[in-house]
């Protein structure tokens, strides 16, 4: 993940908290069928709109 500015290590935290709890909002057991595969753009998506400093996400592929 990288940013629109350099950020110190507090707000990368944050940033961080941001992104596990769209994670945690979009894919937690009541959303999501056991099995059922995460679509990687989705996911870049989700990740890239926790944040609106979050400027690009790089990620694998997820592996099942």
């Amino acid at each position: 993940m990288s940013t629109y500015y350099k950020v110190d290590k507090k707000q990368a935290e944050e940033i961080e908290d941001k992104i596990k709890q769209a994670l945690f909002r979009k894919y937690n057991a009541r959303k999501v069928n056991f099995g059922q595969p995460v679509n990687y753009d989705d996911l870049v998506q989700t990740i890239k709109n926790a944040d609106t400093r979050i400027s690009s996400v790089m990620l694998s592929e997820p592996e099942y």
